[in-house]
């Protein structure tokens, strides 16, 4: 008789000896196979995870040579801002010093260094300005040279230290005897010259008359004693016919040695006719 493989089961129904392991078998390998895409997953969530990690390793690395060279950079930005600013302050320094030397350079060019009066350039500078001011407003303008009489007598019996005390001394005279709006400096040497605007010729040779007095009263005291100088002065206006500032200059020297010649220690005038005019003390 053939045996049979098939069994009644408790409610009847048949099933083979293997069904259950094969079931099994079946079920073992749906496991293994949910497994394996279960261990895919995390074998691929794994691999993210790390390449995460390295992406954030290489990130933070980048920030922190970021953050490395911000401090670097911060650093040299702040020597740099420390460097500007003592530059600024030598800057500063330098123009402040360069202004003063400029002003220096424009004090030694319009000042006289020994008589403290202005100098030969600033003079004729400033007598242009003042012709031309006398053309358009036709308002008077004269000039007094002035030298010091046997200024070389002066250098050889004293010293030219004394004749450098005669020269300030008088510079002293000057500055205390004519106007702020008067402007008179040395020429060279014992030549002098001042130029006075808004005066005609009769107030410019008293103006001279007292300086020539003064100075003549002086005793200047020098090593070797005390010393008296004295001064001739010769006066000019500055005429409508004048085509420049150098023909008034012209004009008063030529005078001012018609004084020399006269004697010395004395005032000359042109016009000539002027001179029956003026004070008793006007030479």
């Amino acid at each position: 008789m053939k045996m049979m493989d098939m069994t009644k089961t408790s409610e009847g129904g048949e099933f083979s000896l293997f069904t259950q392991e094969e079931q099994v078998i079946r079920d073992t390998g749906i496991m293994i196979q949910t497994l394996e895409e279960v261990s895919g997953s995390v074998r691929r969530l794994a691999e993210a995870y790390q390449r995460a990690y390295r992406e954030q390793c290489r990130l933070l690395r980048i920030s922190d040579r970021q953050q490395l060279e911000l401090r670097l950079a911060n650093k040299s930005l702040g020597a740099q801002a420390a460097e500007l600013k003592r530059l600024n302050v030598a800057l500063r320094k330098e123009i402040g010093l360069r202004e003063q030397l400029a002003d220096e350079l424009r004090r030694v060019a319009r000042e006289d260094a020994l008589t403290g009066l202005y100098s030969r350039s600033y003079l004729f500078e400033q007598g242009e300005l003042e012709f031309k001011r006398r053309k358009r407003d036709e308002a008077p303008l004269s000039v007094l040279m002035m030298d010091l009489d046997h200024f070389k007598q002066i250098n050889d019996s004293h010293g030219h230290g004394a004749g450098d005390e005669v020269l300030r001394r008088f510079g002293a005279i000057c500055r205390g005897s004519f106007r702020e709006v008067d402007i008179v400096g040395r020429i060279g040497g014992e030549e002098f010259m001042a130029i006075l605007p808004t005066t005609g010729p009769r107030e410019a040779c008293l103006v001279a008359e007292r300086i020539r007095g003064a100075l003549e009263a002086e005793s200047i005291s020098v090593p070797s004693g005390n010393i008296g100088v004295t001064l001739s002065i010769g006066v000019t206006e500055a005429l409508a016919g004048d085509a420049s500032f150098d023909q008034v200059v012209s004009r008063a020297d030529m005078v001012l040695y018609e004084a020399k010649n006269a004697g010395r220690n004395r005032i000359r005038v042109i016009p000539l006719d002027l001179a029956a005019d003026l004070s008793e003390g006007v030479r």
